[in-house]
């Protein structure tokens, strides 16, 4: 990547969790800065066998999401997904910063069940699933203007 853009690679955990403390003391480190935040990315529950990749989007203006969506329908294996506020996400995407959230189908319906339980191992994932998506969000950052 060789892009006008600073990437940071924040790997959050414990939004589960009273005090998201993870992402507090980004916020407080970032708050030091003089750069805004772009877009944050937040890649959760990814990759459920038997599903497809979805993505919710936050704080998007209509026409970049058009340009989005129009993205993703060349893509398969990956639709628009419906927003679900209880992510690593939710503390940028409430303070206005664009977000993009992918996920699995069925997220609150089988793969919440799933999570920090015994049945989470990676028997439950697809690894083709996951390629695509760091495909996507590979392809997305490379060309972003």
């Amino acid at each position: 990547y060789s892009g006008e853009y600073h990437l940071d690679f924040v790997p959050f955990n414990g939004e589960e969790y009273y005090g998201v403390g993870g992402q507090l003391t980004y916020l407080d480190y970032l708050s030091e800065k003089t750069e805004e935040i772009a877009l944050v990315i937040n890649i959760d529950g990814l990759g459920y066998k038997g599903s497809h990749n979805e993505i919710s989007l936050y704080n998007f203006s209509e026409t970049n999401r058009q340009l989005f969506l129009n993205r993703i329908s060349q893509v398969d294996d990956i639709e628009e997904g419906e927003q679900w506020p209880a992510g690593d996400h939710s503390i940028f995407s409430f303070r206005g910063i664009p977000c993009m959230v992918f996920t699995s189908e069925h997220l609150l319906s089988e793969v919440m069940s799933l999570t920090h339980t015994p049945d989470d191992t990676l028997d439950v994932v697809d690894p083709k699933l996951i390629l695509k998506a760091a495909d996507f969000v590979t392809d997305w950052i490379v060309n972003m203007d």
